[in-house]
């Protein structure tokens, strides 16, 4: 590896070692030392954190030969395959031809680099006069986001996704989380509900799932 390799290198672990320092720090504070809480962060600064995951992405091209990138090519591309032989073998060769929106035709977008904006964007449109609806007692706890086309007619029976914010069970709200999903389901006809939850250590399981339960009544 060439002495810039190795100076990039360093340099990103560096600043991916600085934001984690100051995730943790923060994180313990705000869950103010609770034993269940630092394990949820180290366990979350190891496997899910951001930076950490993208520098390992950034860092697995260093260094790579071309050879070595079409290697990864054709792997990737058996994958599909057994994949695809899973699926047949499951649900049948027509199983493509089952997966049904309820809105069609549908006008397809071409991924570009506003997406991610475009789906923020989107959350004013879909949900403008629908938050922060109580589905539960527990004030904002047990609030929700209806995300739905404003052209839908108001006895349609459309498909319901449930957006459970991640966080284990510690750290959550509905906003800000699974946009780009939301906004594409909506695009094609769903209605999307995005909740907020009892959290943890306040409230210990299984308050959580009685929660999601709880929510899963209202849309219904």
């Amino acid at each position: 590896m060439s002495r810039e390799s190795d100076s990039l290198m360093s340099s990103m672990i560096d600043e991916v070692s600085a934001c984690c320092s100051r995730a943790f720090h923060t994180g313990s504070l705000l869950l103010r030392g609770s034993p269940h809480a630092a394990g949820w962060i180290l366990g979350w600064l190891s496997t899910e954190f951001a930076p950490h995951v993208l520098t390992g992405h950034a860092l697995s091209v260093v260094g790579v030969s071309p050879l070595e990138r079409i290697a990864c090519e054709l792997a990737g591309r058996r994958a599909d395959t057994v994949l695809d032989t899973a699926l047949r073998e499951t649900f049948g060769d027509g199983y493509r031809d089952a997966v049904h929106h309820p809105l069609a035709p549908y006008t397809a977008r071409q991924p570009r680099v506003g997406g991610l904006v475009d789906a923020m964007r989107h959350r004013s449109r879909y949900s403008a006069t629908t938050t922060d609806i109580p589905y539960g007692p527990g004030g904002r706890s047990h609030l929700l986001d209806v995300w739905r086309r404003p052209d839908l007619p108001d006895d349609y029976r459309a498909p319901v996704l449930i957006q459970v914010p991640g966080g284990g069970w510690s750290v959550n709200d509905k906003r800000g989380q699974g946009y780009p999903l939301m906004s594409r389901m909506v695009e094609l006809g769903w209605i999307c509900v995005s909740i907020n939850y009892s959290r943890s250590p306040r409230n210990a399981w299984p308050a959580h799932i009685i929660d999601v339960k709880r929510a899963i009544a209202w849309v219904r």
